[in-house]
């Protein structure tokens, strides 16, 4: 039997697009808002954070940690692949200046993989910069050399020229440590020649620096003071802060030292030990201490060598540096044995043992403490990723809820519309509209339920097609026994 073809009447349509408009009305507020709302909708104060916290890498390391670490949290709350990157790299920047090595690995590989999805290539050239450095430090040549070499071939592309120079600097000091001295000035010449391009001073000073450790290495006295001394001239003019210059004032000590010239080595020492001072560098003012110490002792100034050690071993214990403190112990001791007085040094060569063996167990505390950390980063970050995931499945199965669940009301609606005369339509259409509204509101009260009660667990598949079997089921039952009763009607 057919009814005439679609057709509202005037006078019907307005109660219809009430009921329309106050179930939809209904539904929004019920399946809620979409997940738009709970993304952030800016990242701006991650960019600040990384542009203002890398300056304290050096000045203030706690901070620097505590700071790249919340621009690693926060970006990963945020989703922001750029922050993530920046976030483990800060963090792998600190573990490397603190020599922690694997931690810093970790770090590394992880910022990595986001700058490869980001497509930042200067990111991915200073992390394999970063990478070759730790490679550099665990006296792995071949993967260190392997990183320095991919970020050298990014950083031609980009034609990055201090960047780069960087990298042939880092090279050259790659092949210092391995004994290829020709190949090691073959590259720092290269970064000398870009630095004196680009009017860097601070970068000339460090591969001169480099270049003078070459000759040290090669036993060429005379041609490593020269360049060491043209280095701590170029620190000077550029307004090396005292710390750094008294780190180069030692350095130069230590070269005269290793070459039995105490005498010069003292003046270099002192010179440090003035610097130190200015800075307020009481481990600084520690580490040089005990070298005068050592030198006062091979110039058999051994009342001299007792009083650096002393006063090394009073300030190290007051500040807590227990490799000044063991250095301190050993310098007593070897001074005392020199002048025979045994009691005194088999005293501190026994506070020197115990300090050295507790020193390899605190490494050992303090790598374990990095891997526990870097655990928990990672299982944060798999929290934070399942979060994120989840928001986004979220927001589809809201909007394909609301969706289901307007088509399943308005499908009845029209099925009650034709019963109530409101709307003539074609009887197989109605039959449709009512399979389509019943499976519709019950994939849209399941998605509902699964939102309202999570801590129930949700449905899973084989329920939800099991319902859907059975509701079609019903659905055609219903039509068949509607057509039989309609058929003996007419």
């Amino acid at each position: 039997m057919k009814l005439p073809c679609v057709s509202f009447l005037h006078r019907q349509i307005k109660p219809l697009a009430l009921i329309a408009w106050a179930t939809i009305t209904f539904l929004f507020p019920l399946s809620g808002l979409s997940s738009t709302s709970a993304l952030p909708e800016s990242t701006e104060g991650v960019d600040s954070l990384i542009g203002a916290s890398w300056s304290l890498k050096y000045s203030n390391p706690t901070d620097f940690k505590t700071q790249s670490l919340r621009i690693l949290n926060e970006s990963n709350r945020l989703n922001y692949v750029h922050g993530i990157a920046y976030g483990n790299t800060y963090v792998g920047v600190y573990y490397y200046l603190n020599d922690r090595y694997d931690s810093a690995q970790y770090y590394f590989d992880s910022a990595l993989r986001y700058f490869e999805e980001d497509d930042d290539q200067q990111g991915i050239a200073r992390t394999h910069n970063y990478r070759g450095l730790c490679f550099d430090a665990m006296d792995d040549y071949e993967n260190a050399l392997e990183e320095y070499t991919k970020s050298l071939n990014l950083k031609k592309q980009l034609d990055d020229e201090q960047s780069l120079a960087n990298t042939l600097n880092n090279i050259g000091s790659l092949y210092i440590s391995g004994k290829q001295y020709q190949k090691a000035l073959e590259y720092l010449e290269k970064a000398q020649t870009i630095y004196v391009y680009t009017e860097n001073d601070a970068g000339k000073a460090m591969v001169l620096n480099n270049i003078g450790l070459v000759y040290d290495e090669m036993g060429d006295f005379d041609n490593a003071i020269e360049y060491y001394l043209g280095s701590l001239r170029l620190e000077e003019s550029a307004g090396t802060d005292p710390g750094g210059l008294a780190l180069s004032y030692n350095n130069i000590g230590s070269l005269y030292a290793d070459n039995n010239r105490y005498d010069e080595a003292t003046f270099y020492y002192k010179r440090a030990l003035d610097l130190y001072d200015e800075a307020n560098s009481l481990s600084g003012i520690a580490l040089v201490r005990n070298n005068l110490s050592e030198a006062y002792r091979h110039l058999n100034s051994p009342d001299a060598s007792i009083q650096e050690a002393m006063l090394a071993l009073n300030l190290a214990d007051s500040i807590n540096a227990p490799e000044d403190l063991q250095l301190a112990h050993e310098n007593l001791a070897r001074t005392y044995k020199a002048i025979n007085n045994y009691e005194k040094a088999l005293v501190h060569f026994e506070q020197s043992a115990l300090l050295r063996d507790s020193l390899s167990k605190m490494r050992y505390q303090a790598e374990v403490a990095d891997m526990r950390l870097s655990y928990t980063m990672a299982e944060n970050y798999k929290t934070l990723r399942n979060e994120q995931f989840r928001i986004v499945r979220y927001g589809r199965d809201k909007t394909i809820q609301q969706v289901l669940l307007i088509i399943g009301v308005l499908s009845i609606l029209i099925v009650f519309g034709v019963h109530g005369n409101w709307i003539s339509i074609d009887l197989r259409i109605v039959e449709v509209l009512l399979v389509i509204g019943v499976m519709c509101l019950f994939e849209g009260v399941v998605l509902l339920y699964n939102e309202s009660f999570p801590g129930t667990g949700e449905l899973d598949s084989m329920y939800r097609y099991g319902g859907h079997l059975v509701l079609f089921a019903i659905s055609v039952i219903f039509i068949l026994y509607a057509r039989k009763i309609a058929k003996s009607e007419a």
